[in-house]
């Protein structure tokens, strides 16, 4: 057997879970875990132990310095938005529902499929609104989602939100974005679809412009994906697609992650 997964296991039977419950997470049948915990029961070397512990000690450190690193990038956005909601408060009613929702969501470890959709929804209504209607959306959800199925907060507002500025907004034409999700072997799929200029092309006008803005969205998402895998030892995964077909230009990011009951 494998030594992550020896470790993994490990793990998993000190928090308490029974055999099945590791047999699932780890993928690996009942009858295998039940030998592996009964070899480490019956006693493994000290020098095996011994090794066991740090490893388990430095995973945890790993996670612990992780999500201090999390918490410190996120903190700039929370007085950002904070400030944005006294403002808006006096201005647009819709600006303040929303900014206030968005603030309130970072407070908690994750948000329900139907709320996110809500949250994408009024977010895009007033990013219309900004740039004249620039640009139209559709969010749609297929019927094989769980509404009580949960997503980390502030993990795809970043990505639509690089569409629009990146993709669409450059473009002499009006584009549209679509945002889907999806429930698939064990997976949520959300998927943020442009018909902008493009991933080659944005790199391109961002080189040769010296007011480039820096979209820090896909680091700060990879560290939060890696805080995740580290904590519920499930993977998550993150593609970006270049799409251009028939003249027709665009990107297409894709966030498969672990299911996750709120």
């Amino acid at each position: 057997m494998d030594t992550l997964i020896r470790y993994e296991i490990s793990i998993l039977n000190d928090q308490k879970l029974s055999q099945s419950e590791i047999a699932y997470k780890v993928g690996a049948n009942k009858s295998t875990i039940s030998r592996e915990l009964k070899r480490n029961s019956d006693g493994r070397s000290g020098e095996y132990r011994a090794k066991l512990a740090q490893k388990k000690c430095t995973l945890r450190h790993s996670v612990k310095n992780k999500k201090k690193t999390f918490t410190a990038t996120i903190q700039e956005f929370i007085e950002r938005y904070l400030k944005v909601i006294e403002e808006a408060f006096y201005s647009h009613r819709k600006e303040a529902v929303y900014t206030a929702g968005f603030v309130a969501n970072i407070v908690y470890d994750g948000i329900r499929a139907d709320k996110e959709i809500e949250s994408l929804q009024n977010y895009l209504e007033l990013e219309q609104l900004r740039f004249h209607n620039a640009f139209d959306f559709s969010i749609h959800a297929t019927e094989n989602v769980e509404f009580n199925v949960g997503l980390p907060t502030l993990l795809i507002q970043p990505f639509v939100e690089n569409a629009i500025l990146h993709g669409i907004v450059p473009k002499e034409e009006n584009g549209h974005i679509e945002v889907q999700f999806d429930q698939q072997n064990g997976k949520l799929i959300c998927t943020i679809t442009d018909d902008g200029i493009g991933l080659s092309e944005s790199k391109t006008r961002k080189e040769n412009s010296v007011t480039a803005h820096k979209s820090m969205a896909l680091d700060i998402t990879k560290k939060r994906l890696e805080i995740m895998e580290a904590t519920i030892l499930q993977s998550a995964e993150i593609e970006m697609e270049e799409l251009n077909e028939n003249n027709q230009t665009g990107t297409k990011v894709t966030l498969k992650l672990p299911i996750q009951y709120v």
